[in-house]
């Protein structure tokens, strides 16, 4: 008797748009040693979550734009209880079979996109060892790389016009969630500042480039924005080598600050983007600030004065004041990444928008964050954290969002003068722990630093 094979997304953290991050291929599908039987509990487990009511597909008009002639209107997705355990029974977060997607563990982007992309490769035919999707194999890479390109706004139509194979199966494929081993392998895979910093300045730029397709950013922030931060890159070695200065590019630089901050202001400048500050002089002043341009603007009875630092960086780029400069673009630059951030957020709580702007303020601050060790080429080190039970009970009593594992961002780099290691801890970006060490790190210093 024929069954139709399985393709299937492995149990573990929430999907990868929660985080803001492209699932990295090749991801383990099962713990080593485990079997399905030959596909049998699998097979069977399917079976169970198809039966359940079917509901249009999540994002279906968002995904099936960017899929093009790829039809998927189709498609049935199933999300309730029984689903859900029909995933767990076979070790997955969700997975798809012919028109049907079983998803078990949250309606997020990327998975979704991900097991619609396995709708499409079952409609041209796959071929899969006991009709079960196997880690790392062909298409769980093809289905990531369309899915990728969903979450980053991109179409995904060419990708999908190359996934015939042959003649048309019914799959079931699971796509594997995100266990502790990969976040590790995704930590290792950035090998170090030179570069994660790169990886950073790119999804901001894309997430930026979304949101003024979207309408959230406008035009000039962002072409100033990009003409700014691409002017002091290139700054950037001939200030750190104390060598000549191109003064084209330095004037090049000065102007783009200035039109960053014209435009980025123009675009903040509502009343309701100025936060309360607290007060020196009772009942005569009402100071407020605005975050994204660092305004401070000062109300009284009889004036208004508004001013911010951030207007100097010109002047501070011309007179070639360059730790003043550069801490003065990084703060403008995290102004225009929180404004996007915000905007997006506006979208409202638990959308995809929500989490990509959640994750591109992260990215922001993380960037900033490795500034200061950016001319170190230090060597990123794989690491998490797991809060301990208590903890975690604790996190939950009170309704607030926990994990079990809790990724971490930790550098090392040896001194070249005296020999010795720095570890370098930017797991909270706004507060920063180094340390000095004798010997490179270890397990042991990981446990207590």
């Amino acid at each position: 008797m024929w069954v139709p094979p399985v393709q299937r997304k492995a149990t573990g953290e929430p999907g990868d748009a929660d985080v803001g991050a492209s699932a990295p291929a090749g991801m383990v599908h099962r713990a080593r040693g485990q079997s399905d039987d030959g596909g049998g509990t699998v097979h069977a487990a399917a079976a169970k979550g198809v039966a359940t009511p079917g509901a249009a597909l999540p994002h279906g008009d968002r995904i099936q734009k960017l899929f093009g002639p790829h039809d998927i209107s189709s498609v049935q997705a199933h999300t309730d209880p029984e689903a859900a355990a029909s995933a767990g029974a076979m070790g997955a977060d969700a997975y798809a079979t012919g028109d049907h997607v079983v998803l078990g563990r949250g309606t997020d982007l990327h998975t979704v996109a991900h097991e619609a992309a396995h709708v499409v490769q079952q409609r041209c035919g796959v071929q899969l060892k006991g009709g079960v999707g196997a880690a790392g194999d062909a298409y769980e890479r093809h289905a990531d790389a369309v899915a990728d390109r969903v979450v980053a706004g991109q179409s995904a139509a060419d990708l999908l016009d190359g996934a015939a194979v042959g003649g048309t199966t019914h799959a079931v494929q699971r796509k594997e969630g995100k266990d502790d081993s990969r976040i590790l392998e995704n930590q290792a895979s950035l090998k170090g500042t030179d570069v994660e910093i790169p990886a950073l300045e790119g999804a901001l730029l894309a997430t930026r480039v979304e949101a003024v397709k979207q309408g959230l950013l406008s035009q000039a922030s962002f072409d100033a924005g990009l003409a700014l931060s691409q002017a002091m890159t290139r700054l950037s070695p001939a200030v750190a080598a104390d060598g000549p200065i191109n003064v084209l590019l330095q004037e090049t630089a000065a102007v783009a600050a200035y039109r960053l901050f014209a435009a980025l202001r123009a675009e903040t400048a509502g009343d309701k983007n100025f936060q309360k500050q607290p007060s020196q002089s009772v009942g005569v002043a009402d100071p407020s600030m605005n975050p994204y341009t660092q305004e401070m603007r000062v109300t009284t009875p009889f004036s208004q004065a508004t001013r911010s630092s951030l207007e100097q960086l010109p002047v501070l780029i011309r007179q070639r004041a360059w730790d003043d400069a550069f801490a003065g673009y990084r703060q403008l630059l995290d102004g225009l990444d929180l404004w996007v951030a915000d905007q997006l957020r506006k979208k409202g709580k638990g959308t995809p928008e929500e989490a990509r702007g959640n994750a591109h303020q992260h990215n922001a601050q993380l960037r900033t964050g490795l500034e200061p060790i950016a001319g170190r080429h230090a060597t990123r080190l794989p690491a998490l954290f797991h809060p301990d039970a208590d903890t975690l009970a604790n996190e939950k009593a009170a309704g607030r969002p926990v994990a079990d594992a809790i990724p971490m961002n930790v550098y090392f780099w040896k001194d070249a003068e005296d020999g010795k290691y720095h570890l370098y801890d930017l797991t909270t970006p706004s507060r920063p722990h180094e340390q000095t060490i004798d010997g490179s790190p270890t397990a042991a210093m990981m446990n207590t630093f």
